[in-house]
């Protein structure tokens, strides 16, 4: 199996891919087995290489797998493999760093697309309260001119009451006045 970095691009040892795929799980960095040290690195490398290589702290040899249990010679097998351990943790530095804005990315993008709709639902809800607001305020206004011009025909018509009052008590004064006359 090849691991596919985020960029794209294939690591097609099959061993080196294997060894990205456990860093990816034991996830160093957030880690505090791994300290930042010499004992750090030793307990990481011995993670990822747990079935190929082994240290024996009660004689400082670090020993190989080769079908059995070998102390390593001066072939350089530990520091081949210590250096593609480095060279797989600058990618998996990359990698998560990559991975985070990746992350990052796709959050943002969430959180704009859910702000988009709630501010569009905000819209749709304004214009809806807009548009009733406009509908009473039209509708109040339509009353109060029906109100405005019954207030006038009242007036009016209080006016010709007043008149017709008026004229009957002129025309009760005359008669009174015809009627001492007449007595």
């Amino acid at each position: 199996m090849n691991y596919e970095l985020v960029n794209g691009q294939l690591i097609e040892d099959e061993s080196m891919s294997e060894i990205m795929e456990t860093l990816m799980q034991v996830k160093p960095h957030q880690s505090n087995v791994y300290t930042w040290d010499d004992i750090g690195m030793a307990t990481l490398m011995s993670d990822v290489y747990k079935d190929s290589i082994r240290f024996c702290p009660q004689n400082g040899f670090w020993y190989i797998w080769d079908g059995c249990w070998r102390k390593q010679g001066e072939n350089g097998a530990i520091s081949d493999r210590l250096q593609t351990l480095l060279n797989l943790l600058v990618l998996y530095c990359k990698e998560i760093k990559a991975k985070d804005e990746k992350e990052l990315a796709e959050k943002a993008k969430a959180q704009s697309e859910s702000d988009a709709k709630y501010y569009l639902k905000m819209w749709d809800d304004s214009k809806q309260s807009f548009r009733k607001y406009k509908d009473s305020v039209s509708q109040m206004h339509d009353k109060t001119k029906e109100d405005d011009e019954a207030l006038e025909e009242l007036k009016q018509k209080c006016k010709e009451y007043e008149s017709t009052c008026f004229d009957l008590q002129m025309e009760n004064i005359q008669l009174k006045s015809k009627l001492e006359k007449m007595q």
